[in-house]
């Protein structure tokens, strides 16, 4: 059965439908944590296009601060473990203005589905997110999002995230898959011009894949060795070299095997060897 999560809205960025990308910029800002309200460092910062393929990043020092420098993306992401993902803040907004991010303490295996506000113009809604490994807690890239019944899915990128734009507002289910791990879904109902943020951790799991049948046939050419096979076992009648004699002389050509062997004659004439017997002329077969 699907679950059935209740998005929870906050009031914290003015996201539109459609992001013009910002030209070059310098982003510089603090990351807090949004209980003690101390400074978080080793956060990751992230610059994303409107689709969050990542662009750019760099991390909090020790004081919480960052900068980053660079053209091109739309929305600024703050993330780290053992936080909730910031909600994406616009460039448009970030660039050139000091920005400080608060980060909600979590537990890295929660899962969450929350609403954050949009466009009030807007007539469709917006999904995006990350999905991640439930046991490394990394993005997860090549998860299958899909809305159920809508013809509509995305793929999430190597960061895990994605993006899902101008999504019909209306009850639908959100299918998240990916191959050798859990598949999960959820009930949600988007309301025209909010943007829903999605964090869903999955955790591996073995394909089962049905038995299969080998049945091997005997070609000519093994029957006529047939015998020769027979005699190897009883060790009765011929010479024989194995890969054993091959390892213990260090796998040296064919031909500097055959050579020991009794009344062979081995001849090398350019890149080939002539193979003289004397008293007959044998068949050579090289298993």
């Amino acid at each position: 059965m699907p679950a059935r999560l209740t998005a929870v809205a906050v009031a914290f960025m003015a996201m539109g439908s459609i992001v013009t990308p910002a030209s070059s910029q310098t982003i510089q800002g603090m990351v807090f944590d949004g209980v003690s309200r101390a400074p978080v460092s080793l956060a990751r910062v992230v610059v994303v296009d409107s689709a969050f393929g990542e662009l750019r990043e760099t991390a909090t020092d020790a004081a919480g601060i960052f900068s980053l420098d660079g053209s091109g993306g739309a929305f600024l992401v703050v993330d780290r473990v053992g936080y909730a993902t910031s909600a994406p803040i616009e460039l448009a907004t970030a660039a050139g203005n000091h920005v400080i991010v608060t980060l909600a303490p979590r537990s890295d295996d929660v899962e969450e589905v929350r609403a954050v506000a949009g466009s009030a113009e807007a007539a469709t809604s917006f999904l995006f997110g990350q999905i991640i490994d439930a046991e490394s807690f990394r993005g997860l890239g090549g998860a299958e999002i899909e809305l159920v019944g809508r013809g509509r899915m995305a793929v999430s990128g190597e960061s895990g995230r994605f993006s899902l734009e101008d999504v019909e507002p209306g009850l639908l289910v959100v299918r998240i898959s990916h191959l050798a791990f859990e598949t999960r879904e959820y009930t949600l109902a988007p309301e025209a011009g909010l943007a829903y943020q999605f964090r869903v951790p999955l955790s591996p799991e073995a394909i089962e894949l049905e038995g299969i049948e080998v049945v091997a046939r005997p070609r000519p050419l093994a029957r006529r060795l047939q015998d020769v096979y027979e005699r190897l076992e009883v060790s009765q009648g011929g010479y024989f070299r194995t890969d054993l004699d091959f390892a213990r002389r260090g796998y040296p050509p064919v031909a500097r095997i055959l050579e020991a062997v009794p009344s062979v004659r081995m001849q090398k004439q350019g890149g080939l060897w002539d193979i003289q017997i004397r008293g007959c002329s044998p068949a050579f077969y090289v298993d």
